[in-house]
């Protein structure tokens, strides 16, 4: 009887090897993706044709390192971020053209087997129409410290002038 729990006992452990080499295959044939990303960012009141920092992270159960590709949710896509080791925030800016509501997404990509995952959705508020003012005239750059001088000396007479012309005015 003995001899019997032998080989029952054998059999049963050399079953649960096999499986467990079938299960490490199928692992090895099939792995699995990045785990869904996580995305953070501004959400509200963002201003027309300003940048924002939005920051993306995954886990991967295969240890690979991961791309990232974010989608801005106004038509266009970042290039492919990466590759970044697991648990490691990569981060990507934008900014958007007018006001509007935008989904941001983020795809993560394992960099071996190629498998993704994207993002749940990013609802994000342009609420703001930036108002881009006509940029200050650029004073010329004198050639020379001996201009730099010239120009002080011209200003400050005209300077001198017109608070003479202002006293007169105002007697």
């Amino acid at each position: 009887m003995i001899k019997n729990h032998r080989k029952i006992i054998s059999f049963s452990l050399a079953f649960i090897l096999m499986n467990m080499a079938i299960s490490f295959a199928a692992a090895a044939v099939n792995p699995p993706p990045p785990d869904k990303p996580t995305l953070d960012g501004p959400t509200e009141n963002l201003k027309t044709k300003t940048n924002y920092v939005y920051t993306a992270c995954t886990s991967n159960p295969t240890g690979n390192r991961v791309y990232y590709q974010f989608d801005w949710g106004d038509g266009s896509v970042s290039s492919w971020k990466g590759p970044q080791d697991p648990d490691m925030p990569v981060t990507a800016t934008h900014q958007w053209e007018k006001k509007d509501t935008y989904y941001v997404t983020v795809t993560a990509m394992d960099e071996i087997t190629e498998k993704t995952s994207t993002s749940d959705p990013l609802e994000v508020h342009v609420t703001i129409k930036k108002i881009i003012s006509q940029p200050a005239s650029i004073p010329e750059i004198p050639e020379s410290c001996d201009l730099l001088v010239d120009s002080q000396q011209t200003q400050g007479q005209q300077i001198q002038g017109q608070q003479i012309d202002q006293q007169q005015q105002n007697t």
